[in-house]
């Protein structure tokens, strides 16, 4: 992903699908029916995920490996 500022980097939404907010999109298809809601990714379930917490759990890539 590449965040506003230019970032780069990876978020791993793996740790989130076991929250039962989250657990629709253990099925793909579901998880493939995401949202930019601008200030947060939505998905039609209801999960949601904010950029702050995006950018906090951000790992940075190292240039040209994104």
């Amino acid at each position: 992903m590449v965040a506003q500022d230019g970032r780069k980097g990876w978020f791993d939404v793996r740790p989130y699908l076991e929250l039962e907010a989250f657990e629709e999109l253990q099925d793909i298809s579901e998880f493939m029916k995401i949202k930019n809601g601008g200030y947060f990714v939505e998905w039609e379930c209801g999960a949601d995920l904010s950029s702050d917490t995006i950018a906090a759990k951000m790992v940075m890539a190292e240039e040209g490996l994104v």
